[in-house]
């Protein structure tokens, strides 16, 4: 197993008048090669958890466990867990720092003390994975490129140290449409492709039950639900309750089907949905 969170307990200012709980006793597991949405309200505990996962917040109380070693008790170095565990911060471009793309790209190989040939090889890649062209941009100023370019250099940033899995808070957040639907493509080439464990962090119901294979729900820092689309979807009384709702395909399909319409309700893209209603139509002569 990749990923394994036992009893999980965070508590922010501990011990002050502000103390807050931000994690109540979460477990749960994150196998190699799995694409997992984790949804939930803002202040759910959705980006204070998937910090745990590469050490970046230490628990309050339980542990976590990567490829079976606790990372706060077995004594593992964090920059290992780091290269294994990557994370995209939510808006990252404002991260960025260099002069350059290539310098800004280069910054995690370069503290892995990687000779120079071997730290251009992975910017190279790294900027090439994204659709960036390494020769075009590697001596332009991150600051002058487009929202979706930076946005695209700083996951070439994380690419470039090689993780296994890629932890990803809010990746579309701020994009327009077309900058949204490209960065999608990419996460999904990165799991399908390079075989990347993927962690999508998202409020977006749409994007999650079309590209995740399992899903966490998280509410009031508690994991409320867990299961495929399909199972989280299948009735959306236990979503309203926490206060999310359906995606848009999954609620149109259902509307359809208390009509006593035979259609599909695990309908998660636009095109699933004008595919299903074009099956219906001609099933009811209307084409």
């Amino acid at each position: 197993m990749l990923i394994e969170i036992q009893n999980l307990k965070h508590i922010y200012m501990c011990g002050t008048p502000f103390e807050t709980v931000a994690l109540h006793d979460i477990s749960l597991t994150i196998a190699k090669g799995e694409f997992i949405g984790i949804i939930g309200h803002t202040g759910s505990g959705k980006s204070t958890l998937v910090q745990h996962f590469n050490g970046l917040l230490k628990p309050t109380a339980g542990s976590v466990r990567i490829e079976g070693k606790d990372i706060w008790k077995d004594k593992i170095e964090m920059r290992q867990v780091r290269q294994k565990i990557g994370l995209l911060f939510q808006f990252p471009e404002q991260q960025l720092f260099a002069e350059t793309v290539a310098e800004d790209v280069a910054f995690g190989p370069k503290n892995l003390d990687l000779p120079a040939p071997q730290i251009q090889e992975r910017v190279r890649e790294a900027l090439e994975y994204v659709e960036l062209d390494y020769n075009a941009i590697k001596e332009r100023s991150p600051f002058n490129l487009s929202g979706g370019e930076k946005r695209r250099v700083a996951l070439a940033g994380v690419l470039a140290m090689r993780p296994q899995a890629l932890i990803l808070d809010e990746p579309t957040a701020g994009l327009d449409p077309a900058g949204r639907k490209h960065l999608l493509k990419l996460i999904q080439r990165l799991h399908l492709e390079a075989g990347k464990t993927i962690i999508m962090v998202t409020h977006n119901m749409e994007e999650v039950a079309r590209l995740a294979s399992r899903l966490f729900i998280l509410h009031q820092g508690k994991l409320a639900m867990e299961g495929n689309p399909a199972e989280i979807f299948s009735s959306g009384q236990p979503l309203e309750k926490l206060g999310l709702s359906l995606p848009v395909t999954v609620a149109l399909m259902q509307k359809l089907k208390e009509k006593g319409k035979k259609v599909k309700t695990n309908v998660f893209s636009l095109e699933e949905a004008k595919q299903e209603i074009l099956a219906l139509w001609k099933k009811e002569g209307k084409l």
